[in-house]
């Protein structure tokens, strides 16, 4: 398990995002050099900000991706009330810090149990 980044997605996502995901979501990737668990955001008008605030010249791809998943044994996925197990990962372009456009790179959801049942 390695260390991560967040992003913060305030662009529109396409398709109809997993009902746990909102505008205040946190997201995880390493896409960015020497992830250390910094916080960037995608604003609503496309611009890649990094973790002072400051707007990140990025030229390429930033694959972000989440799930509701709590915890996992022997093949069992649990989320917190037992709703379906989903995972989600969407690969955002940017030329020089500015939004491309976003797409849904994969998605995948299965029955899941309570967290409360884990073992």
């Amino acid at each position: 398990m390695g260390v991560y980044d967040y992003v913060r997605c305030r662009a529109r996502l396409p398709g109809t995002p997993p009902a746990f995901v909102d505008a205040s979501h946190e997201f995880q990737t390493k896409s960015f050099d020497d992830p250390w668990l910094e916080r960037y955001e995608i604003t609503e008008a496309g611009v890649l900000m990094g973790p002072d605030g400051e707007i990140v010249s990025h030229d390429g791809e930033v694959e972000f991706y989440t799930s509701n998943v709590v915890g996992s044994a022997k093949g069992q996925y649990y989320t917190e009330r037992g709703e379906d197990a989903e995972l989600v990962r969407y690969v955002a372009t940017f030329t020089g810090g500015l939004l491309d456009g976003i797409r849904e790179s994969e998605r995948h959801r299965e029955p899941a149990r309570a967290a409360a049942e884990m073992r």
